[in-house]
């Protein structure tokens, strides 16, 4: 309630206040422009009157034309006749006066124009509307001065006087013409405003403002006593009703409305929506009930799933370790007796060639070293995919130069890329220098793809390029493997890095593989931190681009994690 009238009284007076304050001004805009209207007009009227006292420069007629214009004009504080300095006896002025007379009218002007001009002057310039000067540069002299001019003289304040009203001084100065003739001038008028008008008017009118105020207020606050009664009591016993319901949450409590207006419209609106919220409230419960019992069902369905879930995860892992137990071993088994096959076959070709046995018996036993190796390579191949998957592999980080690896891949290759007809190149740029790696890993991932490139070439060009280049903050050696060989379809690049999977079928029956290089050089750079990805079209070849830090490192991920496979897609 407090807030509510001070919030009334506040706006009206406020209201009252920008009401008066511009009643106030308009007031003293209209009281100022009736002055100014005054000052116009009682000009004109000395000007009428002014003239006999300036044709003869009679100084006791200007007094008493001053007197009697002014004295009952109070807002004109003084007023001054001024007479020009060029006036001399007008002979046809004095030709209507007997002889006698006309000497003695002649002497007293001659007199009274030496009187004046002992006076200090005054210089006055009038100009028309459009700026135009309509009388010469006047120089003026005073005949008749009203009121107290003493030290407030307008000769005294400016240096020159125009026509018109003046702001600054409150003052009008007006020019008094003489009669038929063109452009000369008897004298003028100067009147000046008594200030005193215009402050006893704005002090007249801030009072009544005060005033008008002040009535505002006390009908303000009366007017808010009356309101509190029948509008903030009752929103007052509304609010009480609010907080009891808000603290004990008890919404059948109820609201009794005192009148039929709109407050009264208020509590029924207000108990209208506690029913609505007792209602809410009750179904609110029921669907909290039946919520209950289905989560509480879904949530063992859950568990049980979550139960059946465990127990597949914990049956595949146990056949991964069994798979990869078995691969080792059967790897194992296998390499041992293979490697001794291989070792007696390089013996017996080379015994065969000592002796000069048939070649015939030679390229068989060439044959059979071939297919050993094969099978070799592709028993390692499985071994290394095996500890991949199972987290086993284990890096070998160490420093070494990146340009002496390169060179001696390439040169481990040239011989096999020469009986194919294929020339291999290798482009380094000047700024390798050392990397942070796994040597071992890295060599085979770039023999692998080499050897793709060699297998899938023929009488053509393959190339190696490396160079240094920045990404993320960090800086990455690029790797490109180029060749000019058979090259493949857009749609055969999205399943090359699958394990056990080539492009096409013709393509193991033409070249032969196992399908499983590109995956395990996927694998290995994963773990080292790269990655690879190809582009190629049909005929033109094919190239691998592969992208590895300088430096291994800046990551917690297992090998496992690394290693995992991830889409590659085509350039």
């Amino acid at each position: 309630s407090r807030k509510l009238r001070a919030l009334l009284i506040g706006a009206s007076g406020s209201a009252m206040i920008l009401t008066a304050g511009i009643l106030v001004l308009v007031a003293y805009r209209w009281h100022d422009a009736r002055l100014r209207r005054d000052l116009t007009s009682l000009s004109a009227s000395m000007e009428h009157w002014s003239t006999a006292a300036l044709e003869f420069l009679d100084v006791d007629a200007g007094l008493n034309v001053l007197e009697a214009t002014l004295s009952n004009r109070p807002e004109a504080r003084s007023a001054v006749i001024f007479a020009a300095s060029e006036r001399q006896v007008i002979e046809e002025e004095l030709e209507f006066f007997p002889e006698d007379l006309q000497t003695a009218l002649r002497l007293r002007i001659q007199t009274s124009l030496e009187e004046l001009r002992a006076h200090p002057p005054v210089e006055a310039l009038s100009t028309s509307e459009a700026g135009e000067t309509e009388y010469p540069r006047r120089v003026l002299y005073p005949l008749a001065t009203y009121g107290p001019t003493d030290g407030a003289l307008p000769w005294t304040q400016r240096g020159t006087l125009q026509q018109g009203f003046d702001r600054d001084s409150w003052s009008y100065f007006h020019w008094i013409p003489e009669a038929g003739s063109d452009g000369e001038v008897l004298g003028a008028v100067w009147v000046e405003l008594d200030p005193e008008v215009r402050r006893e008017f704005l002090a007249l009118a801030l009072g009544g403002a005060a005033g008008s105020v002040a009535l505002s207020t006390i009908f303000a606050v009366g007017l808010s006593s009356r309101l509190h009664r029948f509008v903030s009591q009752p929103l007052e016993r509304l609010s009480e009703l609010t907080r009891e319901v808000t603290r004990t949450k008890d919404y059948r409590v109820r609201g009794v409305p005192e009148t039929r207006d709109e407050i009264g419209q208020l509590v029924e609106d207000f108990n209208a929506m506690l029913s609505a919220i007792e209602e809410r409230d009750r179904e609110v419960r029921e669907h909290r009930g039946r919520l209950r019992a289905e989560v509480e069902a879904q949530t063992r369905e859950l568990r049980d799933l979550n139960r059946d879930f465990r127990l597949a995860k914990e049956r595949a892992e146990e056949a991964s370790r069994a798979k990869t137990r078995f691969l080792s071993f059967m790897s194992h088994e296998l390499r041992t007796p293979l490697t001794s096959i291989l070792g007696f076959t390089e013996m017996l070709i080379d015994e065969g060639k000592e002796s000069g046995a048939d070649e015939a018996w030679i390229e068989d036993l060439q044959r059979i070293q071939r297919s050993g190796k094969q099978l070799l390579e592709l028993i390692n191949d499985v071994l290394d995919l095996s500890r991949v998957e199972a987290g086993r592999i284990e890096l070998d980080v160490s420093r070494f130069d990146l340009g002496d690896l390169l060179q001696d891949i390439v040169e481990s290759l040239r011989a096999v890329a020469a009986k194919r007809g294929n020339r291999l190149r290798l482009h380094m740029s000047d700024d390798l220098g050392c990397v942070v790696s796994d040597a071992l890993r890295l060599r085979q991932c770039l023999l692998n793809l080499l050897q793709n490139a060699n297998k899938f070439t023929s009488k053509g060009d393959i190339t190696l390029t490396a160079r240094v280049s920045g990404r993320e903050g960090r800086e990455w050696v690029t790797f490109e493997v180029t060749d000019t060989g058979i090259g493949m379809e857009r749609d055969q690049l999205q399943k090359i890095f699958e394990a056990f999977t080539q492009a096409t079928r013709d393509t193991h029956k033409r070249y032969g593989g196992s399908g499983l290089g590109l995956t395990i050089t996927r694998r290995f750079l994963g773990l080292l931190g790269g990655e690879v990805r190809v582009s190629s079209e049909p005929g033109c070849g094919s190239t691998f681009t592969v992208d590895l830090p300088r430096e291994l490192g800046g990551g917690d991920a297992s090998p496992a994690e690394l290693a995992a496979p991830k889409e590659s897609k085509p350039e």
